[in-house]
C-alpha cells in the first residue's frame, strides 16, 4: 500500500497497513478470547464488552484505508511539498495512476510535436520554399532545383534556421 499526496503527486510505501492488519486481527481475537475466557464476566456488559472489541477488530479490517488516510493526514508532511493531504492508494490503483500519466504525457508530447510541425510548415510557406510532407518526412525543392528529403522535425528546423 502507498500513499500519495493530494497536492503534488509525491507517494510512497506506507507499512502502515501491515500494523492496522495486525492490530485488527489482535483486538478481535481479543474479543474473543475474553469472552471464553470470563474476562468481563460479572460485570453484566460482558457480552457487550467482548462484542464490541471483536466488531472494532472487523471494523479495523474493513476500513483499513480510512484509518491509513487518517493516520496520514494527522502531522504526516510531504517531502515534495510540505502539505499534509493525503489518499491511500493501491497497487493496481497506483499502475492504472501511472498508465493515465503515461498517456497524459504521450498526447502532451504528441501536441507539442504537431505544433512544431505546423509552425515549420507555415514558415516553409512564409519563405515561398516547396515542399511535401509525406508521411512524417518532408521533400523540399532548393532553389538550385534539388530536392532535398528531410526526416525529422529537428532536421527541418535546422534547414529553416539556415535558409
Amino acid at each position: 500500500m502507498r500513499i500519495k499526496c493530494l497536492d503534488c503527486g509525491f507517494s510512497e510505501e506506507v507499512n502502515l497497513d501491515l500494523f492496522v492488519k495486525i492490530l485488527g486481527g489482535a483486538t478481535a481475537g481479543f474479543g474473543f478470547w475474553a469472552w471464553t475466557s470470563f474476562l468481563f464476566a460479572g460485570t453484566g456488559f460482558a457480552m457487550v464488552i467482548c462484542v464490541a472489541i471483536i466488531s472494532g477488530g472487523a471494523a479495523m479490517l474493513a476500513y483499513k484505508n480510512e484509518i491509513i488516510d487518517w493516520i496520514a493526514n494527522e502531522g504526516y508532511e510531504c517531502i515534495g511539498c510540505g502539505k499534509q493531504r493525503w489518499t491511500a492508494i493501491s497497487p493496481e490503483m497506483e499502475k492504472e495512476m501511472a498508465t493515465q500519466e503515461r498517456y497524459q504525457r504521450k498526447k502532451e508530447a504528441e501536441s507539442l510535436l504537431q505544433t512544431k510541425i505546423d509552425i515549420a510548415e507555415r514558415s516553409l510557406k512564409t519563405k515561398g520554399i516547396e515542399f511535401e510532407n509525406i508521411q512524417g518526412n518532408w521533400i523540399i525543392l532548393e532553389p538550385s532545383g534539388d530536392l532535398k528529403q528531410i526526416a525529422s522535425i529537428s532536421e527541418l528546423e535546422s534547414f529553416l534556421a539556415s535558409q
